[in-house]
């Protein structure tokens, strides 16, 4: 089982969070907001520290994004881990250099032949299946869908230039033939 924090490349995230503080500006509300914002590892540490949580017995590699590892640490993320007896161990992995290009998730999905999950899946996880043990090889399968995938740039221009070229050859036939002729009166 893989458990991977955030989901989004960075350009994504920032995208909908620029977009949401823009929102939220509008409306006066940014500063009550960031007081009341957490990520789950936090949430469920520091916030909600008596909330029982299920049991999963699994072994698990933990991969934190770049920016979550760096400014936030994994603390709060591994005493949940701790919490439900999870097996596990966290990659001591830098930089991949990649952020906006491709997300974690994303890397793993296409790198190896597992799927990522994020905490609250693990939880999901741990709720449905608690302290039995595991029988299959990617009890993640379950969990973790795989995620649309959007056309990359090169995809989009490998598509438009063939479409370009057979409408500018539809226009070039029609130009060659000369002006068309309009057909005589069908009635009278």
């Amino acid at each position: 089982m893989l458990a991977e924090f955030g989901g989004e490349s960075r350009e994504e995230s920032d995208g909908k969070a620029r977009g949401l503080m823009d929102e939220l500006k509008s409306k006066g509300r940014t500063a009550s907001m960031s007081g009341q914002t957490f990520l789950l590892g936090v949430l469920l540490r520091k916030k909600a520290p008596h909330f029982d949580l299920p049991r999963l017995k699994r072994k698990a590699v933990a991969h934190g994004h770049c920016h979550h590892k760096a400014l936030m640490k994994m603390n709060d993320d591994e005493a949940v881990f701790e919490k439900m007896g999870l097996d596990y161990e966290v990659l001591d992995s830098g930089c991949c250099r990649m952020a906006g290009a491709f997300s974690c998730r994303e890397q793993i999905e296409q790198m190896t032949d597992r799927r990522a999950l994020h905490l609250a899946q693990v939880i999901q996880m741990a709720m449905r299946e608690g302290e039995r043990s595991a029988t299959r090889d990617y009890p993640e399968i379950e969990y973790a869908q795989p995620r649309p995938r959007r056309p990359s740039k090169r995809a989009v221009v490998l598509g438009v230039i063939p479409c370009g070229l057979v409408v500018a050859g539809g226009i070039w036939g029609l130009n060659r033939k000369g002006p068309r002729k309009r057909p005589g009166k069908l009635w009278a």
